[in-house]
């Protein structure tokens, strides 16, 4: 049947060939053998570089099970695919390490389980006779990592280049007229599987970009068969007039004689019609390459856009003066052009001559299946998808673009920007094993280091790959660069030897972090703009990722005052990488669909975390408002798309931003959790709430805060958004609808005159309503000229923080590490309360304080030795302070200290983490940016320093600053010694001083416990996650549940925490069976599981992380004999009493409260 098929397929080709020579076979994704070779030696192999080798002098490389069993042994596999998408865990399962994956020391539970060594890819194919004579080229659009390929048993090509295309000499090893063996031998070194380019790898005696570590093949191979004198290549960039095309044909000539003979250029139609022609000569010296260019215009062109992506052929027919040589090709493109206009002045992006501006989000290049290459359906999913959330454009990120992506975005009309992932590692000796070489030549730039070169063939290849794609806009070179020197000589070569490869598209340097220290090109123009030293250079990129991870009130104040505003118009302005906010997949869904296909690489995550989440809803009866565990975790995904629609509408309302990036397109269940969708391309929520948002037109209501006090009047701005480049005209009303259903009109607003380039339009500021009254959620429409198309409706959640407080025994006892400010929250609130005072009796208590351990680690080394101490032991681990967890706070609170004053020393080291260092004690600045490697004197070099420092109120609070490290503490007065081991176990030191592990007690001693068991009834606040583990420990123990453990702090924005509810008096008057997202807004650090169980435990809320299968209890209530124990893990619940919103939204926060008391008041 393969047989049959081919032939047919041959005879089709030949059918519609006319004049020429050349016959293409496509070789069929199907019917493909995989065997990975686990005996295979290949460690110390030498690795060449395309035009560095003489495939005669390569070693054969046999499979180790012979040539003659191959056919019998592995697996039948379809391409696209990888070893680890059959085989993950399989072959190798064991924890990540530390450059394979950014939390390898901290997420053990994750297991890598790719395979790194040799595999086999073989597939019988039948060659037509019709081959013979001919010259035969295997065409191969993608693997990693080294392929090497076998024709017959012999080989005809190799490529070191990962997810670059490279052609094979098939013409020694052809076979016509029967079976042909193709065998494709991979060696995969390893690679990372999280987002992290910018490292590189090690084989043999070489270094090179650790990229995807993945092995495996891609699609799309095809078998060219043509004359000795033939279009090697065929390529189309467009040019400023955006209905003009220059046209490439490489023409290869492998006769022994010079060769005269013309090619002919022609413009096609979709249905082969001839728009255009353009006939070259040429004269080709034997064994020589020439491309031959012409410019073609066609002036009734239909021009490309994401609105119209129309599609024409180029077609180079080649025919030799005698008539003897042959050939043709054809290559898709589309008339466009894109650039900057107006630099220095009014800076905007233009498409085709008309303002643009772009949306887009991040791609890491992961697919589902197998990891590494989409089939045809999911980069179809994949462009549809974006279109459908209303992007017109997705950046491949840290990755090398795909041609099977960008065909359909060719032809579905969507955007893209191009990196080639790991750009940094052929400009800057990023590796200390090589600092000592050079690297490149000081005057010309041009590289000699293997990992130099390695990058260039790949960045250039890349290009050559895809610069005929209408779809690509741009490229950059290294995404976060930080600052790079511009003075280094290859940034300058890379750049001419890219802008001689595709002159015609924009290239950046860098996206982010900072905008600074960027070099960049317009289209044809030899032009390098630098930065001038001011931060200036015509091209503004900047990354703010990170962020509360859900909508706040702060993300917008005024029309001044808003999240990522711009008012900088003589730059492109860039937000390269927003914020971030993650959840989940749809884990049920992804079950469903793989069950469906030959395997998946991460099919046992899914099921992990899919068991875990159906384990909590089904125990806690969390099932009457999520009936499936699909349903929680859509939920879930409203929290995102509900925030990035929020988030891009209003930057939009910058007029001076140009470029909108999403950090974050797919998902893992390794790694990336912000994607929007997950890496089968699958929605995560409802679209509409993200699609409404980025409509071209599009009507803004802007509220000042979206939960509003009752009784309060509400300020708000409205504005239109208008990128649709035609004048729009009339009026604007809002409408207010009350919970009750009561409508009134609030106001109309005129529209003001269209302005050309002009995107948004302010037609209120500071408008206020009537005093919204009831309390719920009030709907504003705002209607543009009666139209309900362009008709849109914002909520606002109105709240009574108190509530009936009647029932609540008064006074309170508060027992806070912020006492008089809780006490001054609650009384605001009507609510009278007192510190807590244990001689009397109280009928609540409420109870929370901070305690922040940081992240503990220790050096890589264990036994490395310590220099200017004698105890080494005590300089191998330290606490830090954000890193690697961007939300996991540190600070030392030392209590009881019965003295005035205190003699306290900090004991420092580099180890490994950020060198230099901020610490405050007692509010006072002690060490400002002190850099601890270069005051010691150098890494793993002890350091100490001394401060005397006053006591207040009995207590030393020593807070490092953010990415601060501190190996010990020694705290000294009269008649005290505090010996602090920061990141480590107790230990004794050799002059026997016990220094002692950390930890703090929270605030609640015997005799509370012995009070609630009597009737006390208890309100736990904690005020962090470390804190909330310590309370449940001391309630724990007393009897009240049981407790294993807990979640933990969130990783990075990127990974992501979600607290989701259920109906409970705990969130009486508030939204329930849902996510705490933005009428709550509950930043992603403010939550935290706890796993805990017990008869009497009525769980209220549960809580999860990233790609964490366990899910916790965020709120719950419990006994403790005859007392009441309400638990909130929301830390930011005593914040919002002194109306601070810095985890939750105060309003939010204060119903919270007293909806617990009125329960502990029952």
């Amino acid at each position: 049947m393969t047989r049959s098929l081919t032939i047919l397929t041959v005879l089709a080709i030949l059918a519609g060939c006319n004049k020429t020579n050349r016959i293409e076979l496509s070789i069929p994704d199907t019917g493909w053998q995989l065997w990975p070779d686990t005996a295979a030696i290949w460690r110390k192999d030498k690795l060449f570089l395309p035009g560095e080798f003489h495939l005669d002098q390569l070693p054969v490389n046999a499979p180790t099970c012979g040539w003659d069993a191959l056919s019998s042994v592995g697996i039948p596999v379809r391409l696209p695919s990888t070893v680890e998408q059959h085989f993950w865990g399989k072959l190798s399962k064991r924890p990540y390490k530390n450059d394979e994956y950014y939390y390898a020391l901290y997420d053990t539970s994750l297991m890598n389980g790719n395979y790194e060594g040799v595999s086999w890819w073989s597939k019988e194919i039948y060659i037509p006779r019709e081959f013979t004579g001919k010259t035969v080229d295997l065409f191969i659009r993608g693997a990693r990592q080294r392929a090497e390929v076998y024709l017959n048993r012999q080989l005809i090509g190799y490529s070191m280049i990962e997810e670059v295309s490279f052609t094979c000499d098939a013409t020694p090893a052809i076979i016509p007229g029967r079976k042909n063996l193709l065998a494709i031998r991979i060696t995969n070194p390893g690679g990372r599987l999280d987002w992290i380019d910018n490292l590189v790898t090690t084989w043999d005696s070489v270094f090179f970009q650790r990229s995807h570590g993945f092995g495996g093949l891609d699609r799309g191979m095809v078998l060219r068969a043509h004359d000795q004198l033939f279009i090697s290549d065929l390529y189309v960039l467009n040019t400023p007039n955006p209905k003009r095309i220059n046209a490439y044909a490489q023409v290869t000539n492998r006769t022994a004689a010079e060769v005269r003979g013309n090619i002919e250029f022609r413009i096609l139609t979709t249905d082969q019609q001839i728009c255009e022609k353009v006939s070259v000569p040429f004269n080709i010296k034997p064994g020589e390459k020439e491309t031959i260019q012409t410019a073609l215009e066609y002036k009734d062109a239909i021009t490309w856009s994401d609105k119209s992506p129309k599609l024409y052929t180029m077609k180079a027919v080649l025919s030799s003066s005698a008539g003897n040589y042959s050939d043709e090709q054809k290559r898709m493109f589309g008339f466009r052009w894109f650039a900057p206009d107006g630099i220095g002045s009014n800076a905007v992006l233009r498409l085709n001559g008309e303002r643009v501006r772009l949306v887009s989000a991040i791609s890491w290049g992961f697919w589902g299946l197998n990891g590494l290459f989409p089939t045809p359906e999911l980069a179809l999913k994949e462009v549809t998808a974006a279109k459908t959330l209303g992007l017109n454009c997705i950046q491949f990120h840290r990755n090398p673009g795909k041609t099977e992506v960008l065909d359909a975005q060719d032809n579905l009309g969507l955007y893209r920007y191009m990196e080639p992932g790991g750009g940094m590692t052929g400009l800057l000796n990023i590796n200390e094993l090589e600092k000592g070489l050079p690297g490149y030549d000081s005057l010309t730039g041009e590289p000699n280091l293997f990992a130099f070169r390695y990058m260039e063939e790949k960045i250039l290849g890349m290009m050559r790959d895809h610069r005929s794609h209408p779809s690509l806009l741009m490229y950059c070179v290294q995404n976060e660069m930080n600052d790079p020197d511009l003075r280094n000589p290859r940034i300058d070569h890379l750049f001419r030897k890219m802008q001689a490869t595709d002159p015609s598209r924009v290239i950046i340097l860098t996206s982010g972090v900072p905008p600074t220290n960027q070099q960049w090109v317009k289209p044809y123009n030899d032009t390098l703009f630098k930065d001038d030293g001011t931060g200036y250079s015509g091209w503004f990129d900047k990354h703010t990722v990170g962020g509360p991870g859900v909508w706040q009130d702060a993300l917008y104040t005024h029309p001044d005052s808003f999240t990522h505003r711009s008012v900088n118009q003589k730059e492109i302005v860039c937000w390269g990488e927003m914020l971030g906010s993650a959840c989940p997949d749809n884990h049920q869904l992804m079950i469903n669909q793989l069950k469906h296909t030959p395997g998946s690489y991460d099919y046992a995550d899914h099921t992990a975390i899919l068991t875990g989440y159906s384990n909590f809803i089904n125990k806690w009866r969390f099932n009457s408002g999520f009936p499936t565990p699909s349903a929680l975790f859509e939920q879930i995904g409203t929290k995102c798309y509900d925030f990035w629609g929020r988030v891009i509408e209003t930057s939009k309302l910058a007029e001076a931003n140009d470029f909108l990036v999403i950090s974050g397109w797919e998902s893992t269940t390794i790694e990336n959790h912000s994607g929007l969708v997950d890496n089968l391309r699958n929605f995560k929520a409802d679209v509409s709430l993200m699609n409404q948002r980025l409509q071209p037109l599009r009507p803004v209501f802007k509220p000042r805060t979206i939960i509003a006090e009752a009784g309060k009047t509400l300020a708000f701005d409205i504005f239109l958004i208008n990128e649709t480049r035609q004048p729009v005209t009339g009026k604007l009303v809002l409408q207010c609808i009350s919970p009750s259903g009561k409508k009134s009109i609030t106001g109309t607003f005129s529209i003001p005159s269209f302005v050309k380039d002009k995107f948004v339009y302010s037609l209120a500021t500071n408008a206020t309503t009537e005093p919204l009254t009831e309390e719920g959620m009030y709907r504003f429409r705002l209607t543009l000229n009666n139209s309900w198309e362009h008709s849109i409706e914002e909520s606002v959640l109105v709240i009574h923080p108190a509530g009936q407080i009647a029932s609540i025994p008064m006074p309170v006892a508060v027992l806070t590490d912020c006492d008089s400010a809780v006490i001054a929250g609650l009384e605001k609130l009507g609510i009278k309360a007192e510190p807590y005072n244990q001689t009397k009796k109280y009928g609540i208590l409420i109870t929370g304080s901070l305690i922040r351990y940081g992240s503990r680690f220790q050096i890589d080394d264990p036994t490395q030795d310590i220099l200017n101490t004698d105890d080494d032991i005590l300089y191998h681990d330290a606490s830090t302070y954000g890193y690697p967890f961007p939300y996991n706070e540190l600070e030392y609170y030392i209590r009881d200290i019965k003295a005035t004053e205190a003699k306290v020393t900090l004991y420092m080291a580099d180890i490994g983490r950020n060198p230099t260092i901020n610490v405050k004690i007692n509010g006072i600045k002690v060490l400002d940016k002190f850099n601890i490697r270069k005051e010691a004197g150098g890494r793993y070099t002890a350091i100490q320093r001394v401060f005397t420092v006053p006591v207040k109120n009995g207590v030393i609070d020593i807070d490092p600053g953010y990415r601060s490290s501190i190996c010990a503490i020694l705290i000294e007065t009269p008649d005290t010694v505090m010996a602090i081991n920061c990141g480590g176990k107790t230990y004794t030191d050799k002059t026997g001083r016990v220094w002692h592990e950390y930890h703090e007690s929270p605030l609640i001693n015997k005799e509370i416990i012995e009070a609630v068991r009597n009737g006390m009834n208890l309100l736990v606040l904690p005020r962090s996650n470390d804190a909330a583990d310590e309370y449940a420990r001391v309630l724990a123990n007393a009897g009240a549940f049981s407790y294993s453990g807990h979640i933990g702090g969130t990783r990075a924005s990127w990974m992501g925490a979600w607290v989701f509810n259920r109906h409970h008096p705990i969130f009486y008057s508030m939204p329930v069976n849902t996510v705490l997202g933005s009428y709550y807004q509950l930043t992603i650090d403010g939550g935290d599981g706890l796993f805990v169980d017990g008869n009497n435990v009525v769980v209220a809320a549960g809580c999860s992380r990233d790609h964490d299968p366990a899910v916790g209890a965020t709120c719950f209530t419990s006994t403790l004999g005859k007392g009441k124990i309400v638990f909130n893990a929301l830390p930011g619940l005593i914040n919002a009493l002194q109306d601070n919103p810095k985890q939750i939204h105060p309003l939010a926060g204060k119903k919270i409260v007293t909806n617990s008391l009125r329960l502990l008041a029952k």
